[in-house]
């Protein structure tokens, strides 16, 4: 399953702290950050992972994520 998120994340930074998050969900294949999107696109692959979990998991590292 492919999820979308629009996301408040906008730099180099942003992203590394963010990879260091999804790292820890069993079940993302891989993922990309279009942050030259109006709306920062993150694009997720995964395995019987829930967006709620991703989402949850972002927030606790100050980054607001929302399903698109």
């Amino acid at each position: 399953m492919i999820y979308k998120f629009k996301t408040n994340m906008s730099c180099g930074g942003c992203l590394q702290t963010v990879s260091e998050e999804l790292k820890k969900i069993n079940g993302i294949n891989n993922w990309h950050a279009d942050l030259y999107h109006p709306n920062k696109i993150l694009t997720i692959d995964v395995n019987n992972v829930e967006a709620n979990l991703i989402i949850d998991s972002v927030k606790k590292v100050g980054y607001n994520l929302q399903l698109i």
